[in-house]
């Protein structure tokens, strides 16, 4: 069946997701061209009904999973992130969530194959910084931010908005400085036992002076002195980040030191014998690295 045919057919299904016409496109995904894929954006940007746009973003995120070179095309279409953005706007919990793990495939670096190292080679890197700057230039990262400022989520929904912050924010200091008022809200969720917003916290905080200096300034730096959290490898990757950039707040860091110190060496005590070699390895360089850090700044204050 020629495959605008199936298209249309596929929009006047009253299925969401599961309809037959979804399924035979999904299945033949890895072999659409590029002509079929300018389709689909086509499609995308000429239709008001969001059902319908939910089917194709679905299409989308599968293409962007089994069909490398639909990547290019799909960044590069302007008025995809229009339609992105009216979508996460309305704020419907089902429809955002299609929507946010889109956005995230779109940008997730980690699953990236190519020559250069990891993240992907310098073409597939460039093409990832111009997603998230389009996502920021049209509206969707604000309307993110909104629907984790002002929105009672399902857990689902809540999940991919957490992972798509994350991602967006990854390696982007303009996004990390747009997503800044978030850290206050971040630092009392993960208080509240939030694991999700562990991720979000260290993407925002990564290499960024300015916000690690908020998160301190809203005495951030007690998460830590919760213990239970450490069994986290997040809450591990959060403390790595702060404590990588955060030597201009000596004073702040050496008030919490002992709690923090005493929380990794029981964990070092705890693990030790049971964990795999490369986290003990892992929580090892930790703890040395705040050790070090805390013994000069403790000679500096004295």
């Amino acid at each position: 069946m020629e495959f605008r045919l199936v298209l249309e057919k596929l929009k006047n299904s009253n299925e969401l997701f599961n309809c037959s016409f979804t399924k035979q496109i999904i299945k033949n995904v890895r072999y659409v061209t590029k002509a079929e894929l300018l389709d689909i954006l086509e499609m995308l940007e000429g239709t008001v009904d969001m059902k319908f746009q939910i089917k194709l973003i679905s299409i989308l995120s599968v293409c962007l999973l089994f069909n490398k070179s639909s990547r290019d095309v799909i960044i590069e279409c302007a008025s995809l992130y229009d339609t992105l953005y009216t979508i996460l706007s309305r704020g419907l919990p089902m429809k955002s969530a299609v929507a946010l793990n889109f956005i995230t495939s779109l940008v997730y670096e980690g699953g990236a194959e190519c020559a250069g190292g990891a993240g992907g080679c310098g073409r597939e890197r460039t093409l990832r910084l111009r997603a998230r700057a389009a996502l920021r230039g049209s509206g969707c990262l604000a309307a993110m931010t909104h629907l984790f400022t002002n929105y009672m989520l399902y857990t689902n929904t809540w999940k991919a908005l957490c992972r798509c912050i994350a991602e967006v924010c990854s390696g982007s200091e303009v996004n990390q400085t747009f997503c800044s008022h978030l850290i206050p809200l971040c630092v009392q969720r993960c208080l509240q036992g939030n694991l999700e917003v562990f991720p979000v916290l260290q993407s925002i905080l990564s290499n960024h002076k300015r916000n690690i200096k908020l998160f301190l300034d809203t005495d951030g730096i007690v998460i830590f002195d919760r213990k239970e959290y450490y069994r986290y490898e997040s809450c591990l990757q959060l403390l790595n980040t702060v404590v990588q950039v955060i030597e201009v707040e000596e004073i702040i860091i050496i008030r919490k030191q002992n709690k923090i110190h005493e929380n990794l060496q029981d964990l070092l005590q705890l693990h030790s014998a049971d964990s795999r070699v490369g986290d003990t390895i892992k929580y090892v360089i930790l703890k040395m690295k705040l050790k070090s850090f805390l013994r000069k700044h403790i000679v500096s204050i004295r």
